[in-house]
């Protein structure tokens, strides 16, 4: 009894891999399966801030930057559009925590309209390729002076259209280093 289960999990377990992922390939895909390695992502992101001092109620100037640190050509969501965390993950590419000079966190606050990926926010990044984004953080209040640090992540939400031949989806979350910005008072 023990080896028909033992088969019968075996059986099972190469089905599944056999049949995972089979669909019809659209124009341009290529029959090429790559794996990417299991030891850390292929790509590397950064948050970098314009100034590391704002007056009190200003708003940062920041710049997401995801770098292609593997040897294949990588197919991610280049949009990077920033949302709230607690929004579902096909809405937001990009999520930033601020922790304020409290300790607390600072609520995203703003209203985000923001529809699925479309074809054309993907892009191929070669290897050593980077795509940027920059912004003002807007949707953040910075009014106490005091240090606040950031971090951010990026994942694709998914439903990523099909890689084009030579590229490999790119669908991993990934995070950056913490940063800080210093608030002042405002100069009178």
């Amino acid at each position: 009894m023990r080896l028909r289960v033992t088969f019968a999990l075996l059986l099972l377990t190469l089905v599944t891999i056999g049949c995972h992922g089979r669909r019809a390939k659209s124009a341009g895909e290529s029959d090429q399966v790559v794996v990417l390695p299991s030891r850390g992502p292929a790509a590397s992101f950064h948050l970098e801030v314009a100034s590391s001092e704002i007056p009190r109620g200003g708003e940062p100037e920041i710049e997401f930057i995801l770098k292609n640190t593997s040897s294949q050509s990588l197919w991610v969501n280049s949009r990077m559009v920033l949302n709230d965390e607690a929004q579902p993950p096909e809405f937001r590419d990009v999520w930033l925590r601020v922790q304020g000079p409290d300790g607390l966190g600072v609520p995203y606050d703003c209203a985000s309209n923001v529809g699925f990926a479309k074809r054309e926010d993907y892009a191929l990044l070669k290897p050593g390729d980077v795509v940027r984004r920059d912004l003002r953080l807007r949707c953040f209040t910075f009014a106490t002076s005091g240090i606040y640090v950031l971090k951010a992540w990026y994942r694709d939400g998914g439903n990523a259209p099909p890689a084009p031949a030579g590229g490999v989806y790119f669908g991993q979350e990934i995070d950056t280093e913490k940063v800080t910005v210093r608030v002042v008072p405002q100069m009178q």
